[in-house]
């Protein structure tokens, strides 16, 4: 189902489309579960821009098209299909935002110019990417990258043994991903938020998206806002990974 407007046309919150930008899984999700519970009424699309898209219900709802249809134009003609969803949202009056991962489209892909030149961007960025590699790990390891509220954190038992090429060649690849998107988004409405800043509570993250949109203080209850999900990882990096005195340096190591 669509949601209904509640938001008065031209408002700040629904004039613009947003897409949050990341190569973090966690930390997109978490903002995204955030960012939908202060715009509650919000239409909140996952990885509809990755091969053969999602959201397939919502978006052949949303446009009036077969799933089949939808797919096809998410493949072939990617700004053709974006603008046709902003333009559907927009005629119901509600803040949308689309969460896509740097390896959906090359970076020379049009849609990336596209965003560039129309959209609220946000660019979500690690700060620290030896603990990125480290929750990359543990995902492959426990065969996820969260976990409801309820449920147990990774073992405490869970070690890992890292190979220190490999993860300077991560961070490496990382480093010059986030510079490459920087520059994709010169000029753009840009916002760039760090993963390790607005995870430390949904209160932060939170007043984040408050903040970046310009709402009144105490239209939200930013205070009542829970996660639905939280990290796999909840011990520090030392404890998990069994010859963390050859890497340790890697662990001091910031983006910028």
């Amino acid at each position: 189902m669509i949601p209904q407007p509640v938001y008065e046309p031209g408002s700040a919150a629904a004039l613009q489309a947003t897409v949050l930008v990341s190569s973090a899984r966690f930390g997109a999700s978490y903002f995204i579960d955030i960012y939908r519970k202060v715009f509650e009424d919000a239409l909140v699309l996952n990885e509809i821009f990755r091969k053969d898209t999602d959201n397939l219900n919502v978006l052949s709802d949303l446009l009036g098209q077969p799933r089949d249809e939808v797919r096809k134009q998410a493949n072939e003609d990617p700004v053709g299909f974006w603008s046709a969803v902003k333009a559907a949202v927009a005629d119901r009056g509600v803040p949308v935002i689309a969460k896509a991962y740097y390896y959906h489209k090359p970076t020379g892909n049009p849609l990336w110019g596209a965003v560039a030149r129309e959209d609220h961007v946000i660019h979500l960025v690690r700060r620290n990417l030896f603990e990125a590699y480290l929750s990359r790990l543990i995902a492959q390891k426990t065969g996820k990258w969260w976990r409801n509220l309820h449920d147990e954190a990774a073992p405490d038992d869970l070690l890992v043994e890292v190979d220190r090429k490999d993860v300077e060649r991560y961070i490496s690849a990382r480093r010059k991903e986030i510079v490459q998107f920087r520059n994709l988004f010169t000029g753009a409405n840009y916002h760039e938020i760090v993963f390790e800043d607005v995870i430390r509570s949904p209160l932060r993250c939170a007043r984040a998206v408050t903040d970046m949109y310009d709402l009144p203080k105490g239209i939200v209850e930013v205070d009542k806002i829970r996660p639905s999900f939280q990290r796999m990882k909840q011990r520090s990096n030392a404890d998990v990974v069994s010859n963390y005195g050859e890497v340790a340096d890697l662990d001091r190591l910031e983006v910028f």
